[in-house]
């Protein structure tokens, strides 16, 4: 296979658009983008239900019985889907077991049991507002353990979000500080936001992310039930509380359908239409659905601290994370198109000889240093600050 000279014609095939990018199914080119703008500004209110409805159960249902049940209904739908990829599943290394292991413990039991417990001693616009620093804890997690440099945006963004975390907790309280008079709920949900930006982080890396999205969130929905099991069992047989009531059954539910199936989904439909820049830069506006939700269905009271702490928290994720979002997303579209271009061309010649030298030249022409001087100017940049 030859190399085309980038001076040859290219033959515009049928499906390929004006660009001369051929299409797929899966790709948005097919459909105006419309769709994905619209439900990716209804995810994050999907996620934000999970605090109101894990709330509105307090008292209804003990917090294992429900994070089990919730996680067991996810497996249980998602079940066909992680059946199609048992041969990889079962082919995966006792390391990528424990991983899987592991991410069921901090994504389903303490993500899921202990931030219904947390919300027994707190409230739900608090836990919402506590939650939005994942995204800065992610910074952090992975500078300490996978070297990820961070520059000064980051570094001031950690600082300014850790600082709406102290005014959140403190309650915009000099007294409550400097007494260490901390409210247990809201320690456990500042815990449960670590646990949730670590599991972040070991998904992208080991053999679990090989898997289908949908195949590997019901295998680690499965083994957050099986984790859940033994304590959900436990508060039976203690007489904790059992979904009986009509309210119990609608907050789990409301968790099921919205906080997990429809926000997960939603979330990995905009993903692979808008690409995980974009899709990550709507979820800024959880918190604003969260305060929202639990002022109008619990009652709760925004008070100044939470406007406070609210402008920090979002200001500080804001500044971490989408300098770089907006960067990284230009240059994966840049790089993307310089993908395809060569792909096209290289189907175009539909030679198979002298494969060495085209592999050479397609890494010449992705190379930084072959590209227009504006586009290696901006790829090296973004390496400096990666």
């Amino acid at each position: 296979m030859r190399l085309v000279s980038p001076a040859m014609p290219v033959q515009k095939r049928k499906g390929d658009n004006k660009r001369g990018r051929q299409l797929t199914e899966d790709e948005p080119g097919r459909k105006p983008p419309t769709i994905a703008y619209i439900v990716m500004a209804f995810t994050p209110l999907f996620f934000s239900t999970n605090l109101i409805f894990g709330r509105s159960a307090i008292g209804e249902v003990a917090p294992f019985t429900l994070a089990f049940l919730r996680w067991l209904a996810v497996a249980l739908v998602l079940a066909p889907m992680t059946w199609t990829a048992r041969e990889r599943i079962a082919g995966m290394s006792r390391h990528g077991h424990r991983h899987i292991l592991l991410l069921g413990f901090l994504g389903m039991w303490i993500c899921g049991a202990m931030v219904y417990v947390g919300l027994q001693y707190t409230t739900a616009t608090n836990a919402t507002l506590l939650y939005t620093t994942s995204s800065v804890m992610i910074i952090m997690l992975e500078g300490m353990f996978y070297g990820r440099a961070s520059g000064w945006r980051e570094a001031a963004g950690i600082v300014l979000a850790l600082a709406g975390v102290v005014v959140i907790v403190v309650k915009g309280s000099l007294a409550v500080l400097t007494a260490l008079a901390f409210n247990a709920g809201d320690l456990i949900i500042l815990a449960a936001a670590i646990a949730w930006a670590w599991y972040s982080v070991l998904q992208r890396h080991g053999e679990v992310a090989t898997l289908p999205n949908l195949a590997a969130f019901g295998l680690v929905s499965a083994t957050g039930a099986l984790l859940l099991a033994p304590f959900a069992v436990s508060e039976y047989l203690a007489g904790a509380p059992m979904p009986k009531s009509a309210l119990a059954w609608q907050s789990l539910g409301g968790i099921i359908l919205f906080a997990s199936l429809l926000a997960f989904s939603a979330f990995q439909y905009g993903v692979r239409r808008l690409g995980p820049s974009l899709a990550g830069i709507f979820m800024y506006a959880m918190p604003v659905y969260g305060v929202a939700l639990a002022a109008i269905f619990l009652g709760e009271a925004v008070k100044p601290y939470h406007l406070t702490g609210a402008a920090l928290v979002i200001g500080g994720v804001v500044t971490a994370t989408l300098p770089t979002r907006i960067g990284s997303a230009k240059r994966a579209k840049r790089r993307e198109g310089l993908e395809q271009e060569i792909g096209h061309r290289l189907h175009a010649a539909g030679q198979e000889e002298h494969a060495g030298d085209d592999q050479q030249a397609a890494h010449d022409l992705l190379d930084p240093a072959h590209m227009h001087p504006e586009a290696g100017k901006e790829a090296h940049e973004g390496a400096g600050k990666n």
